[in-house]
């Protein structure tokens, strides 16, 4: 006769009470990621933002201040002065007319005067070449050394508060500085999408193509499954390599070809400011940059195209084999369209990884300071991790802020490259459906 079974309540009270356990330590863990991910992006929103739109208080407090007008030296602020405002302020009547003055066309007229060195110096009737500054030969006979002591002196007026604290566009389009109110991102925004394209263009066509022939071409001999088993624990083994050495991988292969041709006499093709310029060696271009980020994330591409091609299931490959599909058939029209969403899934950790790495591109590119972006692959480059390490490394506040907008910057570019990938998934993943 079959015993009959009787749960026992206190096991019963312990499962449950582990069970709640568990629960809670799950819900705390997701509330602290959540608080520190939000206290993260609040505070590069609020110093990067505010650098960029004129919402840090302090900052444009701080520009807005008379006695900072002192640094008040180039064309690019003048712009931003209501000056009939400050004519009225100063009781100065002909200072309206620089109302009507272009700021910004001095600085591309044959005199170059955007970085004059004080208002006064300033020999107003030479500039008239200047378009449209028609009424410049006024302005030579305003006595500027007074104009700038009155402006500089507390409560001459209110010339400081015309000042608008906002450069979105300057930041965006110029080149680095070492003034934090001039400094730019272009060129190291430029930088990362050349790299970053480059290394999409050779990575995800390799990864992809290993993948499907490690795991749809598996060898049935003993000594081939042994060799099999062997690039397939190394595949495992290099995503967790330091991106450091494989930096040390790519200035030696793509930087100096491993000194094969000498870097004395390299090799050209095209002339240099063509875009289809090629050197051999690479140097430290931004060629040598995408290959080796290519490294990077190379095995990272490999695992999850292989784990997007095992989710397949089994059935798919073996009724398209019996529709009479030879095997390439089969991976081309039935397992790699199914295995889209997985791996452009990977593609996408890949090219995260790769947009936020600053170890290899330092040791390809060498240098972090660059003033114009590449025109062709043989070009010079730097990255914006790269520059925004060396704005959080410089002393200076006004630096800090931009290191801050230059981050939301990378996460735009970032979103930018998820954005396009989920797109090409989505619709892979349609038909599917």
């Amino acid at each position: 006769m079959t015993r009959a079974f009787r749960p026992d309540p206190k096991a019963r009270a312990r499962r449950v009470r582990t069970n709640r356990i568990f629960v809670g330590l799950c819900l705390a863990a997701t509330g602290f990621s959540i608080i520190s991910l939000g206290v993260l992006l609040v505070t590069i929103g609020l110093s990067g933002a505010g650098q960029l739109w004129g919402l840090d208080r302090d900052a444009r407090d701080a520009a807005m201040a008379p006695q900072t007008l002192e640094a008040t030296t180039d064309f690019g602020v003048l712009d931003r002065v209501d000056w009939a405002q400050a004519a009225s302020d100063l009781d100065l009547p002909a200072l309206a007319s620089l109302a009507r003055v272009d700021f910004a066309a001095l600085g591309t007229g044959p005199q170059d005067l955007w970085y004059a060195p004080e208002i006064a110096d300033v020999d107003w009737s030479e500039v008239h070449a200047s378009p449209p500054l028609e009424d410049v030969e006024t302005l030579a006979g305003l006595d500027w050394a007074t104009i700038v002591e009155r402006v500089r002196t507390p409560g001459a007026g209110r010339l400081a508060a015309t000042v608008r604290h906002s450069r979105l566009g300057s930041f965006l389009f110029s080149a680095p500085s070492r003034k934090p109110e001039q400094a730019g991102i272009w060129p190291p925004l430029i930088g990362t999408v050349w790299i970053c394209v480059v290394c999409a263009f050779f990575a995800l066509p390799i990864g992809v193509g290993t993948a499907v022939f490690l795991e749809e071409y598996k060898p049935h001999g003993r000594t081939l499954r042994r060799l099999h088993g062997f690039i397939q624990l190394n595949i495992s083994n290099l995503a967790g390599v330091p991106s450091i050495v494989y930096g040390i991988i790519g200035l030696t292969a793509f930087v100096g070809m491993f000194g094969i041709v000498a870097m004395s006499a390299p090799i050209e093709i095209g002339d240099p400011d063509a875009w289809y310029h090629l050197r051999i060696p690479f140097g430290r271009s931004v060629l040598a940059g995408g290959l080796t980020l290519m490294l990077v994330i190379l095995p990272i591409v490999i695992i999850s195209t292989q784990e997007a091609l095992r989710a397949v299931p089994d059935s798919l490959r073996q009724g398209s084999l019996a529709l009479g599909a030879t095997r390439w058939q089969t991976i081309r029209g039935t397992t790699l369209p199914a295995a889209v969403p997985g791996i452009m899934t990977g593609a996408i950790l890949a090219m995260s990884r790769a947009i936020g790495e600053a170890a290899p591109v330092l040791v390809v590119c060498g240098t972090v300071f660059i003033l114009s972006s590449p025109s062709n692959l043989m070009g010079d480059f730097t990255a914006l991790p790269l520059q925004i390490y060396n704005w959080a490394g410089r002393p200076q506040a006004g630096f800090h802020a931009i290191a801050a907008s230059g981050i939301i910057i990378l996460l735009v570019v970032l979103l930018t490259f998820n954005a396009a990938a989920i797109i090409i998934r989505q619709k892979f993943q349609k038909p599917l459906q």
